[in-house]
């Protein structure tokens, strides 16, 4: 829009102009249109008026030449036939070529499908004429030198055939040919047929006639043929020309129905025009020039109250930058500043009160200070000094502040310290903040040192139940850290005392079992001992991750481990409490699970035991599951799923909302035995550690499903990993030397007999100044060292034999009690090659020592560490049971019962002893928990043998 009035009425003008022009151009641009569709149809009409005569004439042509065709009597005119035929043909289809392109019409298909009917029926027609036409002239030529010519005399013998024969040239019908047919034996049997050759140039002429007849058949149909496709023809153009007249009666409408439109619109364009040409002197005059200089003026005239008490800015409701836009801005910058004069008061007096409130009512004490004299004092101030509020000469700062920290004239950000004055002499710590107050002088300049000296604002706290709150809170925390530690000392004690009869029990139970003369009994009660025993171990290191949950410190540590054994250990614990409870355990693993697997070992075992343990706890009948799936396996990871299923007595929505907070037991009191409700709420946080999640899903009075996945690294190097049976005897090689070093005698003899047992030489010490006195005099292969004795600890003595040249490559082994990281720290700081913590597990122990000294282990199923026998290899057929005896195996497995299939397996060896075999796999298979394999074995027995 221009900015002014005399451009804004030039291009209204302009406005009214280009609507007038634009209506002109489209009335003539439609008249042209018009004139242009007439043209382009008369064209059009005389095109086709032109294409349907050459039709006409074509397809008359085209008929007459097939005519000619079928009566042509000699070769040469009826080869010219075709030709002409061909031409003509060709010419009409030009002719439908050219109509196609101008219409779409589905006539030309028919057209065209008549013009080839005919070309191809001429083709045909002509083929059979010129063979017809060649077996005649061969029938005259046979007729000719075999009889001569028919004006020449014959002799009277001869009459009657020549007559046949001539009779046989008139024969148009097959009825005619079989008469003459049937007289001609007679004929030939008579003297004058006795000619050599005459019987069979006779025949050839009787076939030569019967062909003709047939050919002159043909033709006469394809005449009848070529006629009715020349009709076609005819009545297809006929067609077309009907249709082309109709088609150009509609276009002709079609132009004249465009024209009325076209003229609807001129007139509703010019109607539209003369309406525009009002609205715009109406909407330009009226409501742009005079509607908006009535809004200006009205707002002049108008007081607006609301401008004077309302928040927002008083707005001309007229828009555009001409001379009256202007105008309403001069209006409404003049209203504007009359506004903001009117806030400004009273914003003032409203914030003079409200600061006076504040400074009346605020705790801290307000002193406004020119130099070192106080000018003002708000009352929170007068009590907290025990002061009147100053007179005309005031107060000094001394009287009130002392020991500035730093001094006011010091710049500081934050507070500072100092000690209040009291008027009676009382003495309290105060937290001083200094602000510097600038004041604006007649000129607009601002000054923060009037004469007197800097003006400053002091805001003074008292801080006297601030220091005593710090001084508790300091003196509780140092209390908590001291509880915290002796919690700390008091639990790793108890954990060292613990360990030390765990040791002898768990290696005794280790050395006991290595006994080839245990029957089986024996053999599984050893191992209830041994699990027993791992299990109360279980729980001593629970017991201190206590301590390190506390203190934020729980880690975990992955090492390999063996599945099979590892599931099995806690099959075997769960099992005995669930028999207990008259519950059946099932142990189900899906999937072909890797040879060993890196877990943190005992953290997964908790969380497993803890859930198993509800799972039995909760459960009054029925079974618990415990069903491990593979879900899939790469190069170096596999993913398991672990669910813990139970019939028990289930849990509500509410009280599954509650499930896994600490110290939270959602059942009622009879349930709450032997539990502290922390079980599911530490599990949780280790499975979380882990990299999963713990999840549940329950049912009243129908049982509960806990489940939970994780990622577990796959090593590639799985030696040592699997707790099998089978047990080193001894190891290859020269005897080796081992220093027991302990204080306890019992610990020193269960080692010694362990190692004893397998071939080493054994030196003792019961403190370490005489391990290393002793180290001194064997010069052994390997040392055994407890960290905690009298005289000389264990990293003591490690310390000097590392020191001394002769002993510094000599592996040493802790063997100690205390476990904590700090102690693994400490011991690999000052020298120690390997850490077995307490009790000892045999394993363990021997595989840091074959490491460390580089030994290769005897086996009692044979020599090397190479691994067991698979069990894949095929049984005999007769140390198989028949399908009946294994239906009771059967049953058991799929309910996964390994300790019943073993006692199964057992029955079934001693009913007859060729099923030894075949139940030593079976039990095999049962102790490590191979449940698919030991499914398809079943199976694969039950079957046809």
């Amino acid at each position: 829009m221009p900015h002014s009035l005399r451009r804004q009425f030039a291009l209204a003008l302009a406005g009214l102009a280009l609507i007038f022009g634009a209506g002109g151009i489209f009335a003539l641009y439609a008249v042209r249109e018009v004139a242009v569709a007439s043209r382009q149809l008369a064209e059009e009409r005389l095109l086709r008026v032109r294409l349907a005569q050459d039709l006409v004439a074509e397809t008359a042509t085209i008929a007459l030449d097939a005519s000619q065709l079928i009566n042509a009597d000699t070769g040469i005119a009826l080869h010219l036939s075709f030709e002409r035929m061909e031409l003509h043909l060709q010419k009409f289809d030009a002719i439908v070529t050219q109509i196609s392109t101008t219409s779409g019409d589905l006539v030309v298909l028919d057209l065209h499908q008549a013009g080839q009917l005919l070309r191809n029926s001429a083709n045909v027609a002509t083929q059979l004429r010129e063979d017809s036409l060649n077996t005649e002239l061969r029938w005259r030529a046979l007729m000719a030198q075999r009889f001569g010519r028919p004006e020449a005399p014959a002799g009277p013998e001869r009459l009657p055939l020549l007559a046949l024969l001539y009779q046989l040239r008139g024969a148009t019908r097959p009825d005619e040919l079989e008469g003459l047919r049937g007289r001609l034996p007679p004929l030939l049997a008579a003297p004058a047929g006795q000619q050599p050759g005459l019987a069979t140039d006779v025949r050839e002429l009787f076939a030569m006639r019967d062909k003709l007849i047939a050919q002159h058949r043909m033709i006469t149909g394809l005449r009848d043929e070529i006629s009715r496709q020349s009709q076609a023809m005819g009545a297809a153009a006929g067609t077309w020309s009907t249709a082309s007249a109709n088609a150009y009666r509609e276009a002709v409408q079609q132009v004249v129905d465009a024209s009325e439109r076209r003229q609807r619109w001129i007139f509703a364009l010019f109607i539209g025009s003369v309406l525009a040409a009002v609205a715009v002197a109406r909407v330009f005059l009226g409501h742009h020039v005079i509607g908006r200089l009535q809004e200006v003026s009205q707002h002049l005239r108008s007081d607006h109250p609301q401008a004077l008490t309302g928040n927002e800015p008083v707005k001309v409701p007229v828009q555009g930058e001409d001379e009256i836009g202007g105008m309403a801005r001069a209006v409404e910058r003049f209203l504007e500043d009359r506004r903001q004069l009117a806030q400004t008061r009273a914003s003032l007096e409203i914030e003079q009160q409200r600061l006076a409130a504040i400074i009346d009512h605020t705790a801290d004490g307000i002193l406004v200070v020119r130099g070192e004299r106080v000018l003002q004092l708000n009352p929170a101030g007068e009590r907290m000094f025990g002061r009147a509020a100053p007179q005309r000469d005031g107060l000094a700062v001394g009287e009130l502040l002392a020991e500035l920290d730093p001094p006011l004239e010091v710049e500081q950000a934050t507070p500072r310290s100092a000690i209040g004055l009291h008027h009676d002499a009382r003495r309290f710590p105060v937290e001083v903040s200094v602000s510097r107050m600038s004041v604006q002088d007649a000129a607009g300049g601002a000054h923060d040192d009037l004469g007197g000296g800097a003006l400053r604002v002091l805001v003074v706290r008292d801080a006297t139940l601030r220091r005593a709150a710090e001084q508790q809170l300091t003196a509780a925390r140092d209390a908590a850290i001291a509880a915290q530690r002796a919690q700390t000392t008091f639990l790793a004690n108890m954990s060292h005392e613990l360990r030390t009869p765990l040791n002898g029990i768990l290696g005794y139970t280790q050395i006991l079992r290595l006994d080839p003369t245990l029957d089986e009994p024996q053999a599984a009660g050893l191992k209830t001992i041994q699990s027993s025993g791992e299990h109360l171990l279980m729980l001593i290191n629970d017991i201190l991750d206590i301590a390190k949950i506390e203190a934020g410190r729980l880690d975990l540590l992955p090492a390999p481990v063996h599945p099979a054994s590892f599931f099995g250990m806690i099959g075997d614990l769960i099992r005995i409490k669930a028999q207990q409870k008259n519950l059946a355990f099932s142990l189900e693993i899906h999937g072909e699970l890797p040879e060993a697997m890196e877990v943190d070992e005992r953290r997964l075992r908790q969380v497993l035991l803890n859930l198993l343990g509800n799972a039995v706890k909760f459960s009054d009948h029925g079974q618990v599951q415990l069903i491990v799936h593979l879900l899939g396996v790469d190069e170096d990871r596999a993913q398991l799923r672990f669910e813990v299923c139970d019939s028990g007595i289930g849990m509500d929505a509410a009280q599954l909302e509650r499930l896994f907070q600490p110290f939270a037991q959602v059942h009622d009191a009879a349930r709450r035995v032997a539990g502290s409700g922390l079980g599911l709420s530490i599990s949780r946080q280790l499975v979380r550690m882990m990299g999963g999640d713990i999840l549940v899903r329950s049912v009243p009075e129908e049982g509960s499903v806990f489940w939970f996945e994780l990622t577990v690294q796959v090593p590639k190097t799985v030696a040592g990993t699997a707790r099998v049976e089978r047990s080193a005897i001894g190891y290859a090689g020269a005897p080796r030397s081992v220093l027991i070093v302990d204080d306890i005698a019992e610990n020193r003899e269960m080692l010694a007999w362990l190692l004893r047992l397998l071939g080493f030489q054994i030196d003792e010490a019961d403190n370490g100044l005489t391990a290393i006195a002793r180290a001194q005099a064997k010069k052994p292969d390997l040392i055994l060292m407890d960290m905690m004795m009298p005289v000389m600890d264990g990293l003591q003595a490690t310390r000097h034999i590392r020191a001394d040249e002769g002993l510094k490559e000599v592996p040493i082994i802790a063997i100690s009690a205390s476990v904590t990281a700090e102690d693994r720290q400490k011991w690999v700081a000052s020298g120690g090659n390997g850490f077995e913590a307490k009790p000892v597990r045999r394993e363990s122990l021997l595989r840091q020592m074959g490491e460390l000294l580089d030994l290769t282990w005897i086996y009692r199923d044979g020599e090397g560490d190479a691994q067991p026998p698979a069990a894949g290899e095929p049984l005999a057929p007769e140390s198989i049971p028949g399908a009946e005896e294994l239906q009771e195996l059967h049953r058991l497995t799929l309910a996964g019962n390994m300790a019943a299939i073993c006692d199964e397996a057992e029955r079934l060896a001693q009913a007859e002893a060729r099923y030894r075999p075949f139940a030593d796999r079976v039990r095999r298979l049962a102790n490590e928990y191979q449940v698919r394999a030991l499914g398809a074995l079943v199976k694969e027995s039950m079957g046809p043998k």
